[in-house]
Order: structure tokens, then C-alpha cells, then sequence
């Protein structure tokens, strides 16, 4: 229960002070939105699976940046200690396959390294070279998004790549 009141206290705390929007549950009225902010709220006891509170949940929100803290805290919660992302290449009869995990830590840098690592194998790249993103099997923009912000820093696409 803890983590549900945390969870909760993060979303209305993290938030400016500017107007209010109105929920069908009274007791959330009058917390601090930002002008044209639109909240959903949707909590479930992830033990049985049973939903404790639903404010506008089939709404489609922008991911935000405390979505993205709560997302990397469950992943903390939920995933071992010695837990690592793997990216991995393949060779087909002349194609590369890079295959991604969803590594946040990975770089062009590592990228390089790893293809320094297929040229002391062969030579060249006789066919083509793809880069697999399908480890992750969801849209990587969310409904509504507008396709013209991708190189704003907080709209960046969830993908594995």
C-alpha cells in the first residue's frame, strides 16, 4: 500500500501550480495542475491484479517525466541486481542483424565497437545490415503524438534501439 500512496503523492507534488482540473472523486479535487494539463490516473495492486483507483484511464497521455522515474523505479523493483541488457549480431549468408534490448545505456560508441568487432571477422558487409528493434512489440509513439516534436528531448521514442 505503501507503494501505491508514494506512486500517488509523486503525481500531485511533481506538478506546478497553475490551474485545477475536476475529477469525479472529491477528495483529488483541488490539486495543482498546469495550465492545459490533462492528468489520467490508473492504480492496480499489482499482486491480484485488482484495480484500486481509474480517473480517465482510457485516456492516452504523453509520457512525462515522472512516468518515466516511476517506469526506471519499477524496473528497479521488479528486475534483479545483476540484471543486463544484451545486444547482440548476427550473420545471415551476406546480412548483419543487430539485434537491441532496449539498452538506455548504449551508444553510437558501443554501435562502432561492435561492428570494429564484425570487420576483424570479415571484411565487408557483402549484403545488408539491419538493426532489430522488435524487442519491444509496441508502438514507438503514443496515440496523439504529433509527428513533428521527435527531436524534442521528452518526446523520444520507446524503442529498443
Amino acid at each position: 500500500m505503501t507503494k501505491y500512496l508514494t506512486l500517488v503523492m509523486l503525481l500531485f507534488f511533481s506538478v506546478s501550480t497553475y490551474a485545477t482540473q475536476t475529477f469525479s472523486d472529491p477528495a483529488l479535487n483541488g490539486k495543482p495542475t498546469p495550465e492545459g494539463a490533462d492528468i489520467a490516473l490508473y492504480v492496480v495492486d499489482t499482486a491480484s491484479g485488482k484495480e484500486i483507483y481509474s480517473e480517465r484511464a482510457e485516456q492516452f497521455q504523453q509520457p512525462a517525466s515522472l512516468q518515466k522515474i516511476i517506469t526506471g523505479l519499477g524496473a528497479r523493483l521488479v528486475l534483479d541486481k545483476d540484471f543486463r541488457f544484451e545486444t547482440t549480431m548476427e550473420t545471415t549468408d551476406r546480412d548483419v542483424i543487430i539485434n537491441f534490448s532496449g539498452d538506455p545505456t548504449f551508444t553510437r560508441t558501443h554501435l562502432r565497437v561492435l561492428v570494429e568487432k564484425l570487420k576483424l571477422k570479415q571484411t565487408t558487409i557483402d549484403g545488408n545490415l539491419y538493426l532489430n528493434g522488435s524487442a519491444f512489440d509496441t508502438s514507438e509513439r503514443a496515440v496523439g503524438l504529433p509527428w513533428d516534436i521527435m527531436g524534442v528531448c521528452y518526446s523520444a521514442p520507446s524503442s529498443s534501439i
